[in-house]
C-alpha cells in the first residue's frame, strides 16, 4: 500500500525552504536570496531546484496514494529527475 508522504519533509532543511518561499511566495531573485543569507546565487539555485524537484515528488506521491497508483509515485519522480539533469 503506497503511503503519503508528510508535506513537512520539505521543511527539514529549515534554510532551502525559506529561500524557496522566498522566491516563490514574495517574487525575489536569486541575487536576492543569495545577498539575504550570505551566500552565491549559483548555489541559491541549486538548493531551489532541488527543493522544488523534492516538492514535485511529493505530489505525485499524493496524488498516486489517492488515486491508489503505485507505479505513477515510482516512475513519475525519475522522469521529472532524468528531464532536470538536462537542463543542467
Amino acid at each position: 500500500m503506497l503511503k503519503e508522504k508528510p508535506y513537512r519533509e520539505l521543511q527539514k532543511d529549515r534554510r532551502a525552504y525559506e529561500m524557496m518561499l522566498l522566491r516563490d511566495q514574495h517574487g525575489k531573485t536569486f541575487t536576492d536570496i543569495a545577498k539575504e543569507y550570505e551566500i552565491s546565487a549559483a548555489w541559491a539555485v541549486q538548493k531551489y531546484n532541488r527543493l522544488k524537484i523534492k516538492q514535485t515528488c511529493l505530489y505525485i506521491n499524493h496524488i498516486a496514494a489517492v488515486l491508489g497508483d503505485e507505479s505513477a509515485s515510482q516512475h513519475m519522480p525519475v522522469r521529472i529527475w532524468k528531464r532536470n539533469i538536462k537542463i543542467f
